[in-house]
């Protein structure tokens, strides 16, 4: 758990300067779904399950009318929705 605040806390450092958006989002460990931080609020909402059993790593491309946060699980790179939580795999 400290490792994840320690790296949310990074992703607001690092981000601040290059996005308004408010909104962070990471998929925990324990179930697999995707969540979302509101950084002002500090509110956690549960977006919905990946379908996957191992998601790795997630990066988000915050660029206006661009808004993609990808994923990674295994083998396998794809995107998550941010509305549902589901993974796509991008082939």
């Amino acid at each position: 758990m400290r490792f994840y605040l320690l790296f949310l806390l990074y992703l607001f450092i690092s981000f601040s300067a290059y996005t308004q958006s408010d909104t962070f989002y990471f998929v925990s460990d324990n179930d697999n779904r995707l969540y979302s931080i509101n950084r002002s609020t500090g509110a956690v909402v549960d977006i919905g399950s990946t379908g996957r059993s191992d998601i790795e790593a997630i990066a988000y491309y915050p660029i206006t009318g661009s808004q993609t946060l990808y994923a990674a699980d295994g083998g396998d790179f794809g995107t998550l929705n941010t509305s549902t939580g589901a993974f796509t795999e991008i082939s």
